[in-house]
């Protein structure tokens, strides 16, 4: 089940992927205001992306057997000691997650790279 819908993510529009993304590391719950203000999208993109339903998206990832990872102020505490190899906060945040629990990251940014090899590009 987990093949098939990231083999189904993959096939995303790159900003439908993003939003995507964006709401599955928010949680099940995902608040609207917070989520557009995350995204770097035009409001017809956003909204377009929208019609994807990502609450349903999402209890979809959480049935798949993905779980949530919280933020944490160690998560927090990590992004500060990040060189400055990407300047989007939200995708330091990623990486210091990722480099703090250590857990692989996938990303179709090839900058993000650059923070070492736990950051894979897909």
């Amino acid at each position: 089940m987990q093949a098939l819908l990231a083999a189904r993510i993959d096939r995303l529009p790159s900003d439908d992927k993003q939003l995507l993304q964006a709401a599955s590391v928010i949680g099940t719950d995902v608040p609207l205001p917070l989520l557009r203000g995350m995204m770097e999208l035009a409001d017809e993109d956003f909204q377009r992306g929208l019609k994807a339903n990502p609450t349903v998206l999402v209890r979809a990832l959480a049935q798949s057997g993905f779980s949530e990872l919280p933020v944490t102020a160690a998560h927090a505490a990590r992004v500060a000691g990040l060189p400055a190899i990407h300047r989007d906060p939200f995708d330091r945040l990623l990486v210091a997650q990722s480099l703090a629990e250590p857990m692989t990251l996938l990303t179709n940014d090839a900058v993000l790279v650059g923070y070492g090899p736990l950051v894979q590009l897909v």
